[in-house]
Parts: C-alpha cells; sequence; structure tokens
C-alpha cells in the first residue's frame, strides 16, 4: 500500500507568492493538502507530515526565514554600544526566538548564510535546514534582448545601491568605497545614487559626505515608485549590507542587466560566480578597500561585461517563486523528488 503524503499550511506571510505553485505540486505528486488562516491556532499537527508557515512564528512548524537571527545581526554590528543596546532591547526577542529555532520540524532559509547563522547561534543540525533561494516577480516587460548599458566617458560612472537603514545596509561601507577610488582614478567622474529617504534628517551621514567631500560623488533619494527606472540608470549594482539574508535588490539588477557587486556575507552570493555572472568582495575589515577594488574592476572591464551580464539575466531567470516552491516541496518530501527523478535546480 503506497504512502500517503498530508501536508498542511498556514495562508499567511509571503506564501501567497508561490501558494498556487506548491498546490500544484502537492496535486501532480498527490500529497493532501489542507490550508488555515494565519489567526487559526487549532491545528492537529501530529496528523500532518509538516505544518508549513512562512515567517510565522508557530510551534513545530516547518518555517521559512526571511531574516537573520537578532543574536547574528548582534554579532555582524561593527560598533561595540550598538551590539550592547540592540541586545538589551531585543532580549526577549532573543530568547523567543531561541526557543522557537529549537522547536521548528524544519528551518527553510533563503540562503546559505542564514543557515549557517541558524547552525551557529542556535545549534539547529544540517539535516533540518532546507536551503531555498528566495524567488522575485519580474517586470512584466522580457529583457531577452534588452542590450547592455554603454559607457559614456563623458558621463559619470554611475553606481546605485539601496541603504534604507544606512548604517546596516553598508552605507558607510560605500562611502568608503568612492574614497578610495577616488585615490585610485582622481579624473574618473563616478557618482553612487543611493535609496535613503532618511537623508536629509541624518546629520550623521551629512557630515561624513561634507568632511570627505563626497558631494560630487553621491546623491540620495526617496523610495521608487519604479525601481527598475532605478536601477538603468546605473552602470553596475552594489549590495554591501552588513547583514542581508538574500538580497532582493541583486537578483532585480541581474534581471536589468545591471553588473553586480556584492559582499561574500550576502545571500545572493549563494548565485554569483565572482567574474562569471557578477562579483563578489570579500566582507570583513577591510570591506571599503576590497569594494574600491571591485567597483575599480567593474570600470576597468566595462566593456567586456556583456557576457557576464548576459550570464546574471539568465540565472535571474531561475529564481522564480516556482522555483522556490519546488525547492521547499522536495526538501520535505526528498523522496518523492527521487521517485520523479528531479533534477537539481541551476
Amino acid at each position: 500500500m503506497a504512502k500517503k503524503y498530508k501536508l498542511a499550511l498556514v495562508f499567511g506571510g509571503f506564501i501567497q507568492l508561490y501558494f498556487e505553485y506548491l498546490k500544484t505540486l502537492c496535486v501532480d505528486n498527490q500529497v493532501e493538502l489542507d490550508v488555515f488562516e494565519e489567526n487559526d491556532r487549532n491545528i492537529d499537527i501530529e496528523n500532518y507530515d509538516y505544518l508549513l508557515c512562512d515567517n510565522l512564528r508557530i510551534e513545530k512548524c516547518a518555517k521559512v526565514f526571511h531574516n537573520h537571527s537578532v543574536l547574528y545581526q548582534i554579532g555582524r554590528s561593527k560598533f561595540l554600544i550598538y551590539r550592547i543596546l540592540y541586545f538589551l532591547t531585543h532580549l526577549n526577542k532573543i530568547k523567543s526566538t531561541e526557543f522557537f529555532n529549537k522547536s521548528y520540524s524544519k528551518c527553510i532559509c533563503v540562503s546559505k548564510e542564514l543557515k549557517r547563522d541558524l547552525q551557529k547561534y542556535y545549534n539547529v543540525s544540517a539535516d533540518k535546514i532546507i536551503v531555498a533561494h528566495a524567488g522575485f516577480v519580474p517586470p512584466e516587460q522580457n529583457n531577452e534582448d534588452k542590450l547592455f548599458k554603454k559607457y559614456n566617458i563623458e558621463e559619470p560612472f554611475t553606481i546605485c545601491t539601496s541603504a534604507v537603514g544606512f548604517v546596516t545596509k553598508g552605507g558607510y561601507t560605500l562611502l568608503g568605497a568612492l574614497r578610495r577610488f577616488r585615490k585610485m582614478y582622481p579624473n574618473v567622474k563616478i557618482k553612487a545614487n543611493i535609496i535613503y529617504p532618511k537623508y536629509k534628517t541624518n546629520l550623521a551621514v551629512k557630515l561624513y559626505v561634507k568632511l570627505f567631500k563626497l558631494d560630487d560623488m553621491v546623491e540620495f533619494f526617496g523610495y521608487q515608485d519604479n525601481i527598475n527606472e532605478f536601477y538603468n540608470k546605473a552602470h553596475c549594482l552594489t549590495c554591501q549590507s552588513v547583514h542581508e539574508a538574500f538580497g532582493r535588490i541583486v537578483t532585480e539588477a541581474m534581471y536589468q542587466k545591471i553588473p553586480v557587486i556584492v559582499g561574500s556575507n550576502i545571500g545572493a552570493s549563494d548565485i554569483i560566480k565572482d567574474g562569471i555572472n557578477g562579483f563578489v568582495f570579500e566582507d570583513g575589515k577591510n570591506a571599503s578597500k576590497n569594494l574600491a577594488n571591485k567597483i575599480k574592476e567593474v570600470y576597468d572591464k566595462y566593456e567586456q561585461l556583456e557576457p557576464i551580464v548576459e550570464n546574471a539575466y539568465h540565472t535571474s531567470e531561475t529564481l522564480t517563486w516556482e522555483n522556490f516552491a519546488k525547492e521547499i516541496f522536495y526538501g520535505l518530501y526528498p523522496e518523492l523528488k527521487k521517485i520523479n527523478n528531479v533534477l537539481p535546480l541551476e
């Protein structure tokens, strides 16, 4: 007699983005699926193989993690006073997170760095962790035939990034890299377009820009209604966050055929092969210096980067919510993956 599979899920969080794909997988593989509302806590979990929830705190469920743990964030902070304050203000969350992490049946992480986070700080065993790279929704316009953006030496070589939380998004790392790039190439026009809506009220950032005479090298923007237009004005995108579980902006830029530079600690570095479909700089004490060197590499080789951005574009095409659903489903049911001879995602 064939084994019967039963999966339950709580409809909340990001599940709406891949629910239909997950439902199709259940139908195709004869897995019974029951769906519960987010506020429904009367679920007899013993009746199911797994109870799947996305970014919600439900004991004994298979949880999808999209963010790093508080302990990881504290450990990544460069300032001792920030670590102390963050620890004290998140003490209850630290305690509850530890309890929940140890009680999950499966931990589904959107990157290998997030997997390492749970293993290091909460001692979650590798067999309880599934890595499923986050999907994204591409714009309606197909970019297959989009041409690689040319660089006019008379105009600034433009970098774009998002630094909504300026410290945690590595804003100072990028500003430091710009200073170093200017020393390497004092006659090159370079500019960074930075999404940071609070710039006008952040005196520390304004002082840094003034002190190091970066006024003509940076421009700050508010939230963007059309993020793709923002990308298309740039020659490359950088993602230098102190902690970033994945980094959707990287996938979006790759789809727009913009060269990407990411830190080695960024979750999206999983999908980047340095010099093949993007660029990875070593994070750590010399992050600004390493980022500056990668910006220099992109600048120096810019006219030869078309094959790299084409590779990046095709990589981004694989990062769909449909594939995200497949990685979760076959991570929960590896025996069905073998039965169906499902090939690993590229």
